[in-house]
């Protein structure tokens, strides 16, 4: 679970903004426990916050967080194929002359296998300038640093005291690892173990899911999780007749499939660019899975009626692939970012669906980070908690600024009072000045 994600001069965040989900024990009461997921470690308790709701104006930089999040896992895991001397694909802030050429930072706190950890990177264009990864158990120790020396014009790597490495494993790490490529994913690149990083990139790989944007669709990416990892049906048709949608039943049929040979020509055109994924595309014979149906059953005036699921509503594509969301959440504890996530839903559902992921979840160590313009949703004082809102600001310079409902003090907003009320009048910001 995170605990803090730290972001600087990174697309419109200029200054340093911190994104945290450790609970402000200042109201104590709002006991709404169901928020919070607390791990009892031999020498620390940690309390988590399971949700992040993010309010603010269009073009505030809300999305942007979730943005730097999601570039920050694609950092680790698939730094976009860059070849040597190739740009790293982002954007500091441009509103700034100083900001162009000033570093771009990241930094996550987050919590895997009841052990803290710290990953720190910093980056321009050409380059990671910096890269720092520590643990905490329970002191803060370090488990490696890499950093750019500017005399030798080379990369180092620095091990912690208490990890024994050999030389010739640290040169080999210095060699695989490109200016434009983080540490984290040399190691995913050479055959040498450390359990705190192995630790890191799993978290990395098997937690911290993709960014969720409205434009996406999911309908693939649900049957592929219900296909392979053996999801309970009857949970995501449960959610579906509670949510209304008169769906009793649902079949899918997967297929596969040769690679057709358009694909397999590009496939010989990539190699030629990069021969690094040549291990992964070279069987020519290789299959490709192939959705070739899906179909719901809907029960109307007590008949079944079969229905294509490409015949159904936006509202009703994106609020099954957010049931099996919820399996996921309850059963393997992901981390899901989401960006608008109102988007073709009735606000009756998206109050449906946090309230499901809050209690079906209890005990499970999950969370989910949500950007969103449904004020009506401050409205719920059995569902929110102050510190679990956040407000995104657009400053004079353009640059973003994130504060949460939980910094204003009891004469700015009062327990009692409307948090939706306040946020409309204005007195929170986060609004369009029309």
């Amino acid at each position: 679970m995170i605990l803090n994600f730290t972001v600087s001069n990174f697309r419109s965040i200029k200054d340093e903004i911190t994104l945290s989900f450790e609970p402000v024990t200042k109201y104590r009461e709002e006991k709404k426990w169901e928020h919070l997921f607390t791990y009892e470690t031999k020498n620390k308790k940690y309390k988590v916050l399971k949700l992040a709701i993010i309010y603010g104006a269009n073009a505030s930089g809300k999305t942007n967080i979730l943005i730097a999040l999601d570039f920050l896992r694609d950092l680790v895991l698939n730094p976009f194929e860059n070849l040597r001397f190739e740009d790293i694909n982002y954007q500091p802030f441009l509103f700034n002359k100083d900001s162009v050429n000033r570093p771009s930072k990241l930094e996550i706190d987050f919590i895997q296998n009841e052990k803290k950890y710290t990953y720190f990177v910093e980056f321009q264009k050409n380059k990671i300038i910096k890269e720092k990864l520590f643990v905490f158990s329970p002191r803060k120790s370090k488990v490696f640093e890499r950093f750019f020396d500017y005399k030798t014009k080379e990369i180092k790597i620095e091990f912690g005291a208490k990890y024994r490495i050999p030389k010739t494993a640290v040169k080999t790490l210095e060699y695989h690892t490109l200016e434009n490529r983080t540490l984290l994913n040399s190691f995913l690149r050479v055959n040498i173990k450390l359990k705190e990083v192995d630790e890191v990139l799993l978290w990395f790989k098997d937690k911290l899911q993709p960014l969720i944007i409205p434009e996406y669709e999911l309908t693939r990416w649900s049957l592929n999780y219900i296909d392979e990892e053996n999801i309970d049906k009857d949970f995501i048709t449960e959610i579906l007749r509670e949510a209304d949608f008169n769906i009793k039943e649902f079949y899918y049929e997967f297929k596969e499939e040769d690679i057709p040979l358009k694909v397999k020509s590009l496939i010989k055109e990539l190699i030629e660019i990069d021969e690094e994924i040549k291990d992964e595309f070279l069987d020519e014979n290789k299959k490709v899975k192939v959705l070739k149906n899906f179909e719901v059953i809907h029960f109307i005036n007590d008949k079944e009626y079969k229905l294509d699921f490409k015949f159904e509503s936006s509202g009703t594509k994106r609020f099954f692939s957010f049931a099996v969301m919820l399996y996921l959440a309850k059963t393997k504890g992901l981390i899901f970012p989401i960006d608008e996530v109102e988007s073709s839903l009735h606000p009756d559902l998206i109050k449906f669906f946090l309230l499901n992921f809050l209690n079906k979840t209890q005990g499970i160590p999950t969370q989910m980070i949500l950007t969103t313009h449904f004020r009506e949703l401050l409205m719920e004082k059995e569902l929110i908690r102050r510190d679990i809102i956040w407000f995104t600001e657009k400053r004079k310079d353009g640059s973003t600024d994130l504060y949460s409902l939980a910094d204003f003090n009891s004469l700015d907003i009062r327990k009692e009072n409307s948090y939706y009320r306040a946020y409309k009048l204005g007195k929170l910001g986060a609004i369009p000045i029309l």
